[in-house]
């Protein structure tokens, strides 16, 4: 019976040292691991810091853009404002030509005060331009 409990004995710590080695196996290769993790994770830092990096020069440059394109939105208003504007004042002016247009055809046949009215004015321009003429000429 004596060497029966000295067999158990030795099996139990034969056991204990065997638990003891595979525990300190898996210690050493878990650290191996939490290493591996750490240079993972440094690489990934890395990667990340890059990213972040180039996401916030994207988005300057978007904020460029849309500045840019917002200025150029508010310069195309003011040109349609402008060609409102530009139509408006067409569609006044043909309505004071059609006034115009309407008062003559209203008149009628000019009166002899008119056509010498205008033959006079015509002479008077006429002589203006000889007059001119003969000044360039000398």
């Amino acid at each position: 019976m004596n060497t029966l409990l000295y067999v158990s004995i030795g099996i139990v710590a034969i056991s204990i040292l065997l638990i003891a080695i595979f525990a300190i196996i898996t210690f050493v290769t878990a650290m191996k691991k939490v290493d591996q993790i750490k240079e993972v994770i440094g690489r990934v830092e890395t990667q990340v810091d890059g990213i972040i990096t180039q996401s916030e020069s994207l988005l300057t440059k978007a904020n460029a853009l849309t500045d840019d394109a917002q200025s150029k939105v508010d310069t195309l208003n003011s040109l349609t404002d402008s060609i409102k504007n530009l139509k408006t004042s067409a569609i006044h002016m043909e309505d004071s030509l059609n006034k115009v247009s309407d008062s003559f055809t209203q008149q009628g046949e000019p009166t002899k005060a008119m056509k010498d009215t205008l033959k006079w004015g015509d002479t008077v321009l006429s002589l203006y331009n000889r007059f001119k003429r003969k000044k360039q000429e000398s």
